[in-house]
């Protein structure tokens, strides 16, 4: 746990310190007013942003170890020297419950950080996705030897270059937990506007949002997965709308570029949050509207500056501008991904996400009739989240009705359309309910949110009361997590380094005239034995002499 508290401090400065830079440049190159200042969290992820670009660029032209790690380091430093943000760090002040459910969120994090990492997709293909990034700069034709590799988050990249492997303690992957710590501190926010008697939209949607991240993902804090930053990340930005909704309305600002580079990024972490990239878009085409060219165009370049080393990866990595999308087929390189490999994978990973123990009978089917059976294979209570999030715009005419000035809030029902789109985006492409989290709890949070306002409005002689009681309940939440997932077993051996990967069960077996490991059990391979496949590739090559060359299969278009 110390080492884990090292690493936090570290990966918080830093995220803050290119938060700070990123954010200031970001004012100059916009012309934008000072005075417009963004919460201390967001300034944190907006680092995250601009790390993920960085490391998703160096990781082109060196492995992300000790070298990058310097560079990352050195650019932190000179930030730090040329724009001073210690100016505007303050000590904050909170209600002492407050602070005591801060204190509970911090333990919680920190016990579940530090625990073995159980997520199957981290023994499948994360750990050793790290592992390349970390070893090797992008190789050509990974693909080749696992498809999962051509997945290609940039959530990987970021975990690869705050890994600190180059140290020879541990490959931590600790950073799950500093973006779900760093949201928690965001959302519990809330609570303390709500004791302060301000019963605004995004307060209450803060506090409803509180409870959701450590419930759902406290078992994903101690792996780099996928799934945990793109819901975070989707609701951080639903609450973003609503406080540059009640702060600046529709006017451009710090916010709606935050929101913008927010909704771009975390299409590079998972495809699945595509549907966010409609806040951008209608960022620019209101640029375009006003005829605010020059800014526009600043906003398309930023954003594609974000999207480029990630199509760069892919790219290099598979072939493919976006994989596995064979409909955009622009290249022939020798260690592109054979386009019918390529068509089966899409087709399968598709029928898989919608029936994972038995896709292949089901391939094929028409919607009128895969729905249904889909729909029977869910569970009561998650047939329920499904249904209420459906008939969630119903919920709107409630809220219209109880607040009628909610119908010239523009804001707040793009942000309602774009959650509902994003269900549908998620039930016809990938309708695993842990992929649709995001967009589901959104949609009911934001429909609940202005009846909870009403609740509160009419108790405002007890808001006090009221409030204090929802944050002593949040507390006895987090301490009910923390007693169910603390491991007593093992924390004595977690005290000094959180524990490390499960070990690899693998065998040599070759891949050309080289030898790898594959593996042996669930074709997990870990972290361990590297590199490492699910399972032999009897018709994959090495394209030169080393790894680094990469990889092609034989025959290959």
């Amino acid at each position: 746990m110390l080492a884990t508290l090292v690493v936090w401090t570290y990966s918080f400065s830093i995220f803050f310190v290119y938060g700070y830079g990123g954010i200031t440049l970001l004012k100059r190159v916009f012309q934008l007013q000072e005075g417009i200042e963004i919460p201390f969290s967001i300034v944190a992820i907006t680092g995250m942003v601009v790390l993920t670009t960085i490391s998703s660029f160096l990781s082109l032209i060196m492995p992300l170890a000790s070298t990058a790690a310097c560079l990352v380091l050195l650019g932190g430093i000179l930030i730090t020297i040329f724009t001073r943000p210690w100016k505007k760090l303050s000590f904050p002040t909170y209600h002492p419950l407050v602070w005591m459910l801060f204190a509970a969120v911090f333990l919680v994090v920190l016990e579940n950080a530090t625990h073995k990492p159980t997520n199957y997709d981290t023994a499948l293909y994360h750990a050793q996705a790290i592992h390349w990034i970390e070893s090797y700069r992008a190789v050509p034709g990974l693909v080749n030897i696992q498809d999962r590799f051509a997945y290609n988050s940039s959530w990987l990249v970021l975990a690869a270059s705050m890994s600190f492997a180059f140290l020879g303690l541990h490959s931590f992957h600790l950073i799950n937990s500093v973006l779900l710590l760093t949201v928690m501190f965001y959302f519990g926010d809330g609570f303390q506007d709500l004791i302060q008697k301000q019963v605004k939209l995004s307060h209450v949607v803060k506090a409803i949002l509180f409870f959701l991240p450590i419930f759902l993902y406290a078992s994903d804090l101690s792996s780099p997965g996928t799934d945990l930053p793109p819901a975070l990340l989707i609701w951080v930005t639903m609450v973003l709308i609503l406080e540059k909704m009640e702060k600046r309305g529709l006017e451009f600002d710090i916010y709606s570029i935050v929101i913008c580079i927010l909704s771009i990024l975390v299409i590079t972490f998972k495809l699945s949050a595509l549907p966010l990239s409609l806040l951008a878009l209608l960022i620019l085409i209101q640029q375009i509207r006003n005829k605010a060219w020059r800014r526009g165009a600043i906003l398309m370049a930023t954003m594609l500056f974000i999207l480029l080393p990630w199509f760069l990866r892919n790219i290099i990595l598979s072939g493919y501008l976006i994989y596995p999308v064979p409909q955009i087929d622009l290249f022939s390189f020798d260690w592109k991904y054979p386009l019918d490999a390529t068509k089966s994978a899409a087709l399968g990973l598709l029928w898989f996400n919608r029936f994972p123990f038995d896709a292949k009978d089901y391939i094929g089917m028409p919607m009128t009739q895969w729905i249904p059976l889909w729909f029977h294979q869910l569970d009561r209570g998650e047939k329920i989240l499904l249904l209420i999030a459906i008939a969630s715009p119903l919920g709107l005419f409630v809220d219209i009705f109880i607040n009628p000035s909610l119908k010239s809030r523009y804001m707040y029902m793009i942000a309602f359309l774009i959650n509902y789109i994003g269900i549908f985006f998620w039930l016809f492409t990938a309708p695993i309910l842990r992929f649709g989290y995001a967009y589901l709890l959104a949609s009911i949070t934001l429909v609940s949110a202005p009846i909870l306002i009403q609740i509160l409005l009419w108790a405002k002689s007890n808001m006090v009361t009221v409030a204090s009681s929802l944050v002593i309940f949040a507390f006895a939440f987090q301490l009910y997590i923390l007693f169910t997932t603390m491991g007593l077993s093992n924390l004595s051996n977690r005290i000094l380094l959180p524990a490390d990967y499960p070990p690899s069960i693998t065998q040599p077996c070759p891949i050309g005239d080289a030898t790898i490991y594959c593996a042996q059990k669930l074709s997990q391979c870990n972290y361990e034995a590297f590199p490492c496949i699910p399972k032999p590739k009897n018709q994959v090559e090495l394209r030169g002499l080393s790894l680094q060359d990469g990889f092609r299969t034989v025959g290959s278009q």
